[in-house]
Protein backbone atom coordinates (compact mmCIF):
# COMPACT_ATOMS: atom_id res chain seq x y z
CA UNK A 1 0.00 0.00 0.00
CA UNK A 2 1.35 3.50 -0.85
CA UNK A 3 1.89 5.53 2.14
CA UNK A 4 -0.58 7.35 4.15
CA UNK A 5 0.21 10.64 5.41
CA UNK A 6 -1.72 11.51 8.94
CA UNK A 7 -2.19 15.48 9.27
CA UNK A 8 -4.38 17.89 11.20
CA UNK A 9 -6.67 19.56 9.36
CA UNK A 10 -5.56 22.63 7.58
CA UNK A 11 -7.56 25.55 6.55
CA UNK A 12 -6.93 25.08 3.02
CA UNK A 13 -9.37 21.64 3.17
CA UNK A 14 -13.02 22.49 3.32
CA UNK A 15 -15.42 20.72 6.35
CA UNK A 16 -17.22 20.26 2.75
CA UNK A 17 -14.86 17.94 1.66
CA UNK A 18 -14.53 16.02 4.90
CA UNK A 19 -18.07 15.39 5.25
CA UNK A 20 -18.09 14.35 2.12
CA UNK A 21 -15.34 11.27 3.23
CA UNK A 22 -17.68 11.09 6.38
CA UNK A 23 -20.52 10.08 4.08
CA UNK A 24 -18.71 7.78 1.61
CA UNK A 25 -17.26 5.63 4.93
CA UNK A 26 -20.51 5.57 6.28
CA UNK A 27 -22.17 4.00 2.69
CA UNK A 28 -21.73 0.48 4.84
CA UNK A 29 -23.62 0.94 7.61
CA UNK A 30 -26.36 2.46 5.08
CA UNK A 31 -26.46 -0.88 3.50
CA UNK A 32 -26.47 -2.47 6.93
CA UNK A 33 -29.70 -0.58 7.47
CA UNK A 34 -28.29 1.24 10.38
CA UNK A 35 -29.05 4.68 10.25
CA UNK A 36 -26.16 6.40 11.71
CA UNK A 37 -26.36 10.55 11.57
CA UNK A 38 -23.45 10.36 9.74
CA UNK A 39 -24.83 8.91 6.52
CA UNK A 40 -26.39 12.74 6.08
CA UNK A 41 -24.78 14.94 7.94
CA UNK A 42 -24.61 18.51 7.07
CA UNK A 43 -20.94 20.26 6.94
CA UNK A 44 -22.17 22.22 9.39
CA UNK A 45 -22.94 19.55 11.93
CA UNK A 46 -19.24 18.17 10.90
CA UNK A 47 -17.65 21.51 11.83
CA UNK A 48 -20.00 21.83 14.95
CA UNK A 49 -18.56 18.21 16.43
CA UNK A 50 -15.05 19.59 15.81
CA UNK A 51 -15.03 22.85 17.52
CA UNK A 52 -14.18 21.34 21.38
CA UNK A 53 -11.50 19.51 19.55
CA UNK A 54 -9.34 18.23 16.46
CA UNK A 55 -9.94 16.34 13.47
CA UNK A 56 -7.10 14.53 11.68
CA UNK A 57 -6.96 13.23 7.98
CA UNK A 58 -5.56 10.36 6.54
CA UNK A 59 -3.97 11.51 2.47
CA UNK A 60 -3.01 9.12 -0.08
CA UNK A 61 -1.36 11.29 -2.82
CA UNK A 62 -3.11 13.97 -1.34
CA UNK A 63 -6.77 12.69 -1.82
CA UNK A 64 -8.86 12.66 1.81
CA UNK A 65 -9.39 8.93 2.20
CA UNK A 66 -10.08 9.06 5.66
CA UNK A 67 -10.90 11.27 8.85
CA UNK A 68 -11.60 11.09 12.95
CA UNK A 69 -12.40 13.69 15.50
CA UNK A 70 -11.68 13.90 18.73
CA UNK A 71 -13.07 16.42 21.64
CA UNK A 72 -11.54 16.76 24.42
CA UNK A 73 -14.04 17.49 28.06
CA UNK A 74 -13.16 17.66 31.69
CA UNK A 75 -17.39 18.08 31.93
CA UNK A 76 -19.08 15.25 31.53
CA UNK A 77 -21.32 14.74 28.29
CA UNK A 78 -22.75 11.61 29.06
CA UNK A 79 -25.06 11.57 31.75
CA UNK A 80 -27.34 9.61 33.74
CA UNK A 81 -30.95 10.25 33.72
CA UNK A 82 -30.76 12.02 36.76
CA UNK A 83 -28.38 14.27 35.19
CA UNK A 84 -25.09 12.58 37.28
CA UNK A 85 -21.64 11.83 35.61
CA UNK A 86 -21.63 8.21 34.28
CA UNK A 87 -19.54 6.00 36.87
CA UNK A 88 -16.88 5.40 33.71
CA UNK A 89 -15.72 8.82 33.20
CA UNK A 90 -12.95 9.90 33.97
CA UNK A 91 -12.07 14.13 34.99
CA UNK A 92 -10.27 14.61 31.82
CA UNK A 93 -11.34 12.19 28.85
CA UNK A 94 -11.35 12.05 24.93
CA UNK A 95 -14.57 11.07 22.92
CA UNK A 96 -14.09 9.72 19.28
CA UNK A 97 -16.52 11.12 16.62
CA UNK A 98 -16.65 11.32 12.94
CA UNK A 99 -14.44 8.43 11.97
CA UNK A 100 -14.37 7.20 9.05
CA UNK A 101 -12.05 5.88 5.99
CA UNK A 102 -13.87 5.70 2.09
CA UNK A 103 -15.10 2.69 1.40
CA UNK A 104 -12.86 1.71 -1.15
CA UNK A 105 -9.85 2.00 1.14
CA UNK A 106 -11.25 0.17 4.42
CA UNK A 107 -9.41 -2.61 5.12
CA UNK A 108 -6.03 -1.47 4.54
CA UNK A 109 -5.04 -0.14 8.35
CA UNK A 110 -5.75 3.47 7.94
CA UNK A 111 -8.65 3.66 10.53
CA UNK A 112 -5.80 2.14 13.10
CA UNK A 113 -3.19 4.60 11.41
CA UNK A 114 -6.09 7.67 12.46
CA UNK A 115 -6.91 6.01 16.28
CA UNK A 116 -3.61 5.41 16.75
CA UNK A 117 -2.53 9.17 16.27
CA UNK A 118 -5.46 9.82 18.72
CA UNK A 119 -4.06 7.61 20.84
CA UNK A 120 -0.13 8.97 20.96
CA UNK A 121 -1.96 12.59 21.53
CA UNK A 122 -3.82 11.60 24.39
CA UNK A 123 -0.74 9.99 26.32
CA UNK A 124 1.01 13.05 25.35
CA UNK A 125 -1.18 15.47 26.86
CA UNK A 126 -2.23 13.51 29.79
CA UNK A 127 -5.49 12.54 29.18
CA UNK A 128 -7.17 9.99 31.21
CA UNK A 129 -9.19 7.95 28.80
CA UNK A 130 -11.40 7.76 25.40
CA UNK A 131 -14.46 7.34 25.02
CA UNK A 132 -16.42 6.27 21.86
CA UNK A 133 -19.96 3.99 21.17
CA UNK A 134 -21.57 2.73 18.04
CA UNK A 135 -23.96 0.25 16.85
CA UNK A 136 -24.19 -3.18 18.61
CA UNK A 137 -25.38 -4.42 15.56
CA UNK A 138 -21.66 -3.30 13.49
CA UNK A 139 -20.04 -7.17 14.61
CA UNK A 140 -16.54 -5.90 12.55
CA UNK A 141 -16.58 -2.41 14.66
CA UNK A 142 -17.09 -4.51 17.88
CA UNK A 143 -14.21 -6.77 16.99
CA UNK A 144 -11.89 -4.17 15.80
CA UNK A 145 -12.22 -2.09 19.22
CA UNK A 146 -11.59 -5.32 21.36
CA UNK A 147 -8.39 -5.58 19.31
CA UNK A 148 -7.78 -2.03 20.57
CA UNK A 149 -8.10 -2.75 24.28
CA UNK A 150 -11.69 -0.96 24.08
CA UNK A 151 -13.72 -1.80 27.02
CA UNK A 152 -17.78 -2.04 26.92
CA UNK A 153 -18.79 0.56 29.39
CA UNK A 154 -22.36 1.25 29.01
CA UNK A 155 -25.18 -0.18 26.94
CA UNK A 156 -28.06 3.11 25.50
CA UNK A 157 -30.29 4.08 23.17
CA UNK A 158 -30.20 7.39 21.28
CA UNK A 159 -32.32 9.23 19.97
CA UNK A 160 -33.13 9.04 15.92
CA UNK A 161 -31.14 5.92 15.58
CA UNK A 162 -32.19 2.22 14.68
CA UNK A 163 -30.00 0.13 17.20
CA UNK A 164 -28.90 0.18 20.42
CA UNK A 165 -25.36 1.17 21.23
CA UNK A 166 -22.57 0.23 23.23
CA UNK A 167 -19.69 2.63 24.82
CA UNK A 168 -16.52 1.44 25.44
CA UNK A 169 -13.75 3.34 27.02
CA UNK A 170 -9.86 2.41 26.79
CA UNK A 171 -7.65 3.71 29.68
CA UNK A 172 -4.77 5.92 28.94
CA UNK A 173 -3.31 7.86 31.81
CA UNK A 174 -6.55 7.34 33.96
CA UNK A 175 -8.04 4.60 36.46
CA UNK A 176 -7.94 1.36 36.36
CA UNK A 177 -11.57 -0.48 36.60
CA UNK A 178 -11.82 -4.34 37.99
CA UNK A 179 -13.11 -6.50 35.48
CA UNK A 180 -15.78 -7.91 37.35
CA UNK A 181 -17.09 -4.51 38.39
CA UNK A 182 -16.77 -3.25 34.86
CA UNK A 183 -18.93 -5.88 33.53
CA UNK A 184 -21.28 -6.25 36.10
CA UNK A 185 -22.12 -2.77 35.56
CA UNK A 186 -22.46 -3.06 31.83
CA UNK A 187 -24.94 -5.65 31.91
CA UNK A 188 -27.16 -4.31 34.47
CA UNK A 189 -27.15 -1.12 31.67
CA UNK A 190 -27.67 -3.23 29.05
CA UNK A 191 -30.83 -4.92 30.32
CA UNK A 192 -32.14 -1.84 32.11
CA UNK A 193 -31.61 -0.24 28.62
CA UNK A 194 -33.36 -3.18 26.58
CA UNK A 195 -36.16 -2.75 29.25
CA UNK A 196 -36.96 0.76 29.23
CA UNK A 197 -36.11 1.98 25.80
CA UNK A 198 -36.79 0.97 22.15
CA UNK A 199 -33.90 1.20 19.68
CA UNK A 200 -34.95 4.18 18.21
CA UNK A 201 -34.55 6.12 22.15
CA UNK A 202 -38.49 6.54 23.07
CA UNK A 203 -39.04 4.71 26.34
CA UNK A 204 -41.20 1.62 26.58
CA UNK A 205 -43.29 2.67 29.37
CA UNK A 206 -44.64 6.52 28.92
CA UNK A 207 -48.27 5.76 30.38
CA UNK A 208 -49.16 5.24 26.33
CA UNK A 209 -49.27 2.74 24.15
CA UNK A 210 -45.53 1.79 22.96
Amino acid sequence: MEKIEIIEKPDNITWEEVTNVIHDGYTKRLKENLFYAAVNQTKETTEQRALNGKCWLALKNNEIVGTITCNFYTQPIYLTSKGKKKWYIDDYYAHIQQFAVKEKYQGLGIGKKLRKTVEDYCKQKGIDSIIDDTSVEAKDLWKWYTKLKHEKVDYISWNNTNYYTVVRRQKINGKNINKLYRLTRYYISKISCIILYKKTGGKRFNGKKA
